[in-house]
């Protein structure tokens, strides 16, 4: 059963930035994020949401823990890889201690049996060949920013493919 999910989306400028880096890896002949071409792809940092009984996601309360933190900087700590034969690479993000805190915290409040550490991230590819690692690695290095700035809060809802924005930027 498709699992909804919170995501923190990106301000435009560095929304851009990520699909440039994207794009420069798929001009390299490289696994890139950019292959997956579902309308709704786009850069995003994913939120532990652990789903009320019944599996739904409460908007107005997540948009209430985590709004009021946003626009958020989320400085990039490295390039990383998670998994073994085909791996995501990924800009390792660093979050002030009140975003992580209240990620956290509403995570822990939501289903304290089910605690998992947030590990904020930015996927660049995914099941990249083990052969075309290093290759991803070195296209990425000097396109790699100092930090990106996450300011708006989204729901993604698998089952009816539904984007719901929950915060978003104040004109």
């Amino acid at each position: 059963m498709p699992v909804d999910a919170l995501e923190l989306r990106l301000s435009a400028a560095d929304d851009a930035l990520v699909r440039d880096v994207w794009e420069a890896l798929r001009a390299a002949g490289l696994p890139s994020q950019a292959d997956h071409r579902s309308a709704s792809n786009a850069p995003h940092v994913t939120l532990p949401s652990p789903a009320a009984p019944g599996g739904t996601i409460t908007g107005d309360e997540a948009a209430a823990a985590v709004g009021p933190l946003l626009p958020a900087p989320l400085r990039i700590g490295g390039t990383v890889l998670f998994g073994r034969d085909r791996p995501t690479v990924a800009w390792l993000l660093e979050a002030s201690a009140d975003l992580a805190l209240a990620v956290e915290r509403r995570s822990a409040q939501r289903d304290p049996t089910a605690f998992r550490p947030w590990i904020p991230h930015l996927s660049l590819a995914r099941r990249v060949p083990r052969q075309d690692v290093s290759g991803v690695l070195a296209a990425v290095a000097p396109m790699t920013p100092r930090e990106v700035v996450a300011d708006r809060l989204l729901l993604w809802q698998p089952g009816p493919r539904t984007l719901t924005t929950l915060v978003a930027p104040s004109i």
